[in-house]
């Protein structure tokens, strides 16, 4: 830094200041930089990377909403569980399938770090299309007739058959009923009766079995059927007793027993079949496992999505760590710098001043023999070339001329340098000043005599005046030590009350905070108690449809007659257990209902508690705020009285000073007339420049002697 040594010091400065702003400078843009990728990072985990994670959830949830409101149709068959199905997937499925996608092209085209998904998008989209057309299809099956074979062939093949055969068997037993009646025509009315009744027999357990799948009803047909046959043989044996109607309804009634006998095992075969139920069939093995792959893909693209939000967030975490590394090295940089570049400034400054002091100190002290040594051509080096010419101009000029005045020799003529000469104008005004005042100290000298005796008076009269002023500021200073005393309590009081009023803030601030956590609980209670009502309600729906299904089920057993009546039984008690599961359901959402109306009161409860305590939190605070006032003024109060006690202090000792002095000065009078003669007698030995003066001088000195 030689270059500097000698350039002035703005340029050293300025030469500093530049470099500590290119080190600003450069902080400042890596900061920029740095600060750039981290809000790069943070964007895309807010904007792709959650949205993803969400959307995957948000999907996973509408399936199983889905799936939850087609089972529901398949049990109650209601239309709002379909509307319900269908905004799963407008409402949730789709928009959120279209925002993965969405987040996937984003993906594609910008470069936002480690791969975000592993799932295959057109197999995933090809698995929703089909899961949302298998859960149409089985939604179009359910509550008809081709969503059970073995009922549809029951209705459409078998029933007209069977009532076919009943016309034809009642037209017969009509026909009987018009013959003249005898033992054989009796046997054959009997014959006719049983083969209707066990034909209405085995219908009904055929109707039974594809109802409840109960193998003993089948077994029952089997039973039926069999004896049935036994009597249509019977019948047969005894045509010839039929008249020629008769013959022609039993005709009728052969082929119709002939194409009704191949239908009930096909009807068992379908009932006991997996798929007897079509919908039930394609929900549990097709829906479900479509549904839990789905889940299953979803749940792994959550995964990844976790687990890239938590290298985004390492990644984050290393650029904040590379950033506080580059500004610890910048700041030491500049510190060397600043450190480097203020030591040779403040060298190049400090060491002639300090120089230049030595010197001054030196002439202050009246040692005239110090030089600064000069070490630059700066702005510093000429103020000591300037300091050393003063030095020898007051050591050769001025220094001289105030010996002889100290000799007494006030003859010397002085001749200042020029009109801005201060110190030449000086020194001739003080030498003109000397003569005229040692002319005047001697016609004074005897007045001084005179007035020293009055001093005296006035010095007694003085000391007796302070010494009652002390005993006042005495008292004073009693009272005011007091007061301090007092306000000093005042100031710790008050701030006590500052602190208590600060802590009661404190404590209502929490107190809100945990209401506001005690509203939203009570919300989600609500909500969660809603969500139990509608699960209640569709237990209430099922009890209702499993009572109806009871009823049906008496109504058929009553019509088989005796053969039905365990059957009657069993269904009596199905609808007994249907009508108290409605009964508790109903008892359930009562008490529910209720839960959420006290669970509403709670919150309003709560609200008005909450607002309370933010009008408590205001008043406490301007209490605070008023308390610490207080305790300000207090204090000041206190400091202000302090300074008053530390005045009076001062005055006591003044005015003891006083006392002092007064007295001093009655003593000290009495000694100024001899000095006074000592003076003239003084002054007779310096020389004057005017003999007049000087005559009369020496004339005052023998009439004061």
């Amino acid at each position: 830094m030689n270059f500097l040594k000698d350039s002035p010091i703005r340029i050293k400065l300025a030469v500093g200041f530049g470099i500590l702003t290119v080190l600003l400078f450069v902080i400042v843009i890596v900061n920029i930089w740095q600060l750039r990728n981290l809000a790069t990072r943070s964007s895309i985990m807010l904007e792709q990377r959650i949205p993803t994670m969400q959307a995957s959830m948000d999907i996973a949830d509408g399936i199983q909403q889905a799936l939850a409101a087609l089972r529901g149709y398949m049990l109650l068959g209601e239309t709002s569980l379909k509307d319900e199905r269908n905004q799963a997937w407008s409402q949730t499925i789709f928009p959120a399938w279209s925002t993965i996608q969405d987040m996937a092209n984003v993906h594609s085209t910008v470069d936002a770090g480690p791969q975000t998904h592993s799932i295959d998008f057109e197999e995933v989209d090809r698995l929703l299309k089909e899961f949302q057309k298998l859960q149409e299809t089985i939604e179009s099956l359910a509550h008809s007739d081709e969503n059970i074979p073995a009922i549809q062939v029951l209705f459409e093949e078998a029933s007209p058959l069977v009532q076919t055969m009943n016309q034809n068997i009642a037209t017969m037993i009509e026909l009987e009923s018009r013959e003249a009646a005898s033992a054989e025509r009796k046997t054959l009315l009997a014959i006719m009766a049983e083969f209707q009744g066990t034909l209405g027999l085995a219908f009904a357990s055929i109707r039974g079995y594809l109802i409840s799948g109960d193998k003993n009803l089948q077994e029952e047909f089997h039973r039926m059927w069999k004896a049935n046959g036994t009597w249509f043989n019977q019948l047969n044996q005894r045509k010839v007793w039929l008249t020629v109607d008769q013959n022609e309804a039993l005709q009728k009634l052969t082929e119709g027993r002939s194409n009704f006998a191949a239908l009930p095992q096909r009807m068992f075969d379908l009932r006991s079949g997996d798929d007897w139920n079509r919908a039930n069939y394609l929900a549990s093995t097709e829906a479900v496992p479509m549904g839990n792959q789905l889940r299953s893909l979803l749940k792994e693209q959550v995964q990844l999505q976790t687990q890239t939000l938590q290298q985004e967030g390492r990644l984050i975490e290393s650029l904040v760590n590379t950033l506080q590394w580059i500004e610890w090295a910048l700041l030491a940089l500049g510190l060397a710098v600043a450190i480097l570049f203020g030591t040779f400034l403040t060298r190049s400054i400090t060491r002639p001043l300090t120089e230049t002091v030595k010197m001054l100190n030196s002439l202050s002290q009246g040692h005239l023999e110090y030089r600064v040594p000069v070490r630059s051509q700066d702005e510093i080096g000429k103020m000591s070339q300037t300091m050393n010419a003063f030095a020898d101009d007051l050591q050769n000029t001025t220094v001289s001329l105030l010996q002889r005045i100290a000799e007494g020799d006030l003859t010397a003529e002085i001749f200042p340098k020029d009109e801005q000469d201060v110190v030449g104008t000086a020194l001739r005004s003080m030498n003109n000043n000397l003569n005229g005042l040692i002319t005047q100290v001697a016609s004074n000298s005897s007045q001084v005599s005179q007035g020293a005796s009055q001093v005296a008076s006035s010095s007694e009269s003085l000391s007796q005046g302070a010494t009652e002023q002390a005993s006042a500021l005495e008292q004073i200073a009693s009272s005011m030590t007091e007061l301090n005393s007092q306000t000093s309590r005042n100031a710790e009081h008050a701030s006590h009350a500052s602190s208590l009023a600060f802590t009661a803030s404190t404590s209502t601030q929490e107190g809100n905070a945990q209401m506001k956590h005690m509203v939203q609980a009570m919300g989600k209670i609500e909500a969660a108690s809603q969500d139990i009502s509608k699960i209640i309600k569709v237990i209430d729906e099922i009890a209702f449809q499993t009572n109806l299904l009871a009823i049906n089920a008496a109504v058929e057993a009553a019509r088989a007659g005796n053969h039905g009546k365990g059957f009657a039984v069993v269904a009596e008690e199905v609808r007994n257990l249907a009508q108290r599961s409605a009964e508790s359901a109903r008892e359930t959402t009562e008490l529910i209902e209720e839960s959420v109306a006290k669970v509403k009161e709670g919150q309003t409860v709560a609200h008005k508690t909450a607002a309370a305590l933010e009008q408590i939190l205001g008043q406490v605070e301007k209490v605070n705020d008023i308390a610490g006032e207080i305790a300000d003024a207090s204090k000041q109060q206190a400091m202000g009285i302090e300074q008053i006690n530390r005045g009076l202090r001062q005055l006591q000792t003044v005015t003891q000073q006083t006392v002092q002095v007064a007295e001093e000065s009655a003593a000290a009078s009495h000694q100024l007339t001899s000095q006074s003669q000592q003076m003239t007698q003084l002054v007779n030995q310096f020389r004057l420049r005017d003999i007049t003066l000087a005559s009369n001088i020496q004339s005052t000195t023998s009439t004061t002697l």
